[in-house]
């Protein structure tokens, strides 16, 4: 039996997981100073110890499934692995149910995300 296509969240937590030690610490310590979204930054003592999968879930809380990938993307440019923000970013794009969590007023949102109304075309 195939599995289906991944969420969200497992495309997030996967980034996360193939992160180097190094990097990940490296990634933490960004997303601790890193306010997005209009949003403060995650505070860095819930960051310091968390394994991946806690991470993962904090992002989610913090900001909401698509701006946690869209944080974790621009991050991952932070650290200078615009690989894998790159990758990230076409998963976001294929991941099932994508787009249909955006904020109504589009605010924060990248074009990319944004789903406009036909009215507006």
């Amino acid at each position: 039996m195939m599995a289906g296509p991944k969420t969200l969240m497992e495309v997030l937590w996967g980034h996360l997981e193939n992160l180097s030690e190094k990097d990940y610490k490296h990634f933490k310590f960004i997303l601790s100073e890193f306010p997005f979204d209009d949003k403060p930054s995650v505070a860095w003592g819930k960051l310091e110890k968390a394994p991946r999968t806690d991470v993962a879930i904090l992002l989610r809380r913090h900001y909401g499934m698509e701006r946690a990938v869209d944080a974790t993307i621009k991050v991952f440019k932070r650290i200078n692995r615009r690989d894998l923000a790159a990758k990230l970013q076409e998963e976001k794009d294929t991941a099932p149910g994508h787009g249909q969590s955006c904020g109504r007023s589009g605010k924060g949102t990248s074009q990319t995300d944004k789903v406009v109304p036909s009215r507006y075309h």
